[in-house]
């Protein structure tokens, strides 16, 4: 078997020479690029070198997951805009991996988990004061209980499945921590 391409191929195709036999194997697809590879095997009789047949073939491979880039939120309803009043009871909403959509119906066993990441729209993380999430149970909850947090946040949830963060869905959503009372500004009267 012979190959001119920058890669081993051997893991992708094996060459039985006892039965005889030629194996294309999927299992290790996902470490090659995605490209077309130009093999040629050539049989020879042993002992007669110079008497041989030669086929040659393309092997096409191809990214799985490619299509991550093509995720998005289906209907994330249960992540909207939230005010609460400073003192309000903790708002708890829960969200499913169902949330996501995905472009291509690919395993989990081949392209990953669907993984999520909550951070302020600036990247900088989630203060547990306002919003805690819990992952185990895929709920946020968002507090009111802290005078030092009211004011307004910008929360943003990325979604994406194995490693393709680079494909990542993302949804923003505000938080907003109201004050109910009215602050007046005294003046000592001179």
């Amino acid at each position: 078997m012979s190959y001119g391409g920058p890669e081993d191929i051997t893991t992708l195709v094996s060459v039985n020479s006892a039965t005889p036999s030629v194996s294309i194997f999927n299992a290790d697809a996902l470490s090659f690029a995605p490209a077309t590879y130009t093999v040629t095997l050539t049989a020879s009789v042993v002992g007669h070198p110079t008497i041989s047949a030669s086929v040659t073939f393309e092997i096409e491979t191809s990214e799985p997951c490619a299509a991550a880039n093509n995720m998005r939120f289906v209907d994330p309803s249960n992540l909207q805009d939230v005010t609460l009043n400073f003192g309000d009871a903790n708002s708890v909403t829960t969200w499913v991996d169902a949330d996501i959509a995905l472009a291509y119906n690919e395993p989990h066993s081949i392209c990953g988990e669907i993984s999520y990441s909550w951070t302020l729209s600036d990247g900088s993380p989630l203060d547990a004061r306002v919003i805690e999430i819990d992952f185990a149970t895929s709920t946020f909850t968002i507090k009111a209980n802290d005078a030092a947090m009211i004011g307004t946040y910008l929360i943003e949830v990325r979604g994406w499945q194995g490693s393709q963060t680079a494909f990542a869905a993302t949804k923003s959503f505000t938080v907003t921590v109201t004050s109910f009372c009215t602050i007046r500004t005294l003046t000592n009267p001179a």
